[in-house]
């Protein structure tokens, strides 16, 4: 058994050739269509999940820098209430393209739970 030191196609060759020489070697088999399929939901689920927390964070640090929090009280409506009243608050002084940015920001976010409702289904269906 010669050790290589670089990854190359060569190596990686000779590598398998000795190694299905070995007697006590056991091979396992591929996961199934299935199994991969659910695998890849899984990820994509997960990747969705990171990705309605990080745009959740970012509103809510956006609008922390203005002093307008996502209030946990009942019938407020939490971050969605807040952003909102912040959309709808004409008198606030915030800018139209400020408003617009805050709005896709958080239509992104509401895309995003939607995705992972989507998942939820087919994970349920698998």
């Amino acid at each position: 058994n010669i050790r290589q030191t670089q990854k190359t196609d060569a190596n990686d060759a000779l590598a398998i050739v000795q190694a299905s020489q070995l007697v006590d070697v056991q091979f396992i088999n591929g996961k199934s269509v299935a199994q991969q399929e659910l695998q890849s939901l899984l990820r994509m689920r997960e990747l969705a999940v990171k990705q309605k927390i990080a745009l959740q964070n970012q509103v809510r640090a956006l609008l922390a820098e203005f002093n307008i929090h996502g209030s946990s009280v009942k019938g407020r409506g939490g971050l969605s209430g807040a952003v909102q009243r912040t959309l709808e608050d004409a008198d606030n002084g915030f800018s139209m393209p400020f408003r617009d940015a805050l709005h896709a920001t958080w239509q992104a976010c509401l895309l995003t739970i939607n995705r992972i409702k989507a998942y939820d289904e087919c994970l349920a269906q698998a």
